[in-house]
């Protein structure tokens, strides 16, 4: 039995869900049909296999009498262009008694088919008896989108990302359009949905990415970046001086000394504060530091900053050290 769009089958609303095949011996191939009852209508899939030889195609294509609906395998982009896999077995039925399609040279009044190829379009113009006319043009998609990473904001002074950066992943596709981007890390699967934070790579992690067409067409990828997620340690130390406690007594000629090492994205700068002052970078030694209150942080390549400590200064006279 050969089904096509003038079959009429009978309807309730008990089929619903189910589908039929039909087999069909040509020469030389097997011809499978089946039909899925999705709702009052029956949408019609066609397979063909060459005899003693591996399938020929896998995709299923809905015929062109119901090319306004979507599945899978074909997508409309736009009013009248639909976008397919190559090796789709495009099915063309005029339909109605008066109906035609022209493709190139040729008109076609009985039902028609093609294998779609690599880059391949194919354009179609629909008569009906009322001589009004449409095109249709599928072109094929085998390509996946092009993934785009970037960086926000942009890294200045290190290889590394810190707290202040995160990742931003665009894709684009000029056949289909892009439908997804997918992630995945050691410890779980999500739909991208918007920037990320640039810790997603701390302890060495990557980030599995995939784009996804609306055809199913993707290209996977693994984004790793280099992270430093911790603020330089940081120490201070005195030279005629007496720290007691959180308060330093300087000498006439006492020195304070303010240090910090980091060891992943590199220390950027030390910087201090006298009595609220505005904050500086910090030389090797300070020296002839007024009463007062002392401030002091450090910062690494990557923006992390430690806390901002604070040391209260008052300078004494060498007997205040004698009596100590």
């Amino acid at each position: 039995m050969r089904i096509d769009s003038n079959t009429k089958l009978p309807y309730n609303k008990g089929m619903q869900g189910k589908f039929f095949i039909f087999l069909k011996i040509l020469p030389g191939f097997i011809w499978i049909q089946t039909v899925i009852c999705a709702s009052e209508n029956f949408i019609l899939y066609n397979t063909y296999y060459q005899k003693k030889k591996k399938k020929i195609t896998e995709e299923l294509v809905l015929p062109a009498d119901v090319y306004s609906r979507r599945n899978q395998k074909i997508f409309e982009k736009f009013e009248n262009i639909f976008f397919i896999k190559s090796k789709t077995m495009l099915v063309l039925n005029p339909g109605a008694t008066g109906d035609y399609i022209t493709y190139g040279e040729k008109t076609i009044k009985d039902p028609f088919s093609l294998f779609s190829s690599a880059g391949g379009q194919y354009s179609f113009i629909w008569h009906n008896r009322n001589s009004d006319s449409r095109e249709i043009i599928f072109i094929c998609d085998d390509l996946p989108p092009e993934l785009i990473v970037m960086v926000q904001p942009p890294p200045e002074k290190s290889d590394f990302l810190g707290p202040y950066n995160s990742i931003e992943l665009t894709a684009y596709d000029n056949g289909s359009g892009v439908e997804k981007i997918l992630c995945s890390n050691q410890s779980k699967s999500f739909a991208y949905n918007g920037p990320l934070p640039a810790a997603i790579f701390s302890g060495g992690a990557y980030l599995a990415v995939t784009a996804v067409d609306r055809l199913g067409n993707m290209q996977p990828s693994n984004i790793f970046f280099p992270v430093d997620m911790t603020a330089p340690k940081i120490s201070i130390s005195t030279e005629n001086a007496l720290p007691a406690g959180n308060i330093i007594y300087l000498k006439k000629e006492g020195t304070i000394s303010i240090s910090a090492v980091d060891a992943e994205s590199g220390l950027e700068n030390i910087f201090y504060s006298i009595n609220s002052s505005a904050f500086n970078v910090c030389g090797a030694l300070l020296s002839n530091i007024p009463d007062g209150l002392l401030h002091y942080y450090a910062a690494d390549q990557a923006g992390n900053k430690t806390e901002i400590f604070s040391r209260a200064i008052k300078n004494v006279p060498e007997l205040f050290f004698e009596i100590k």
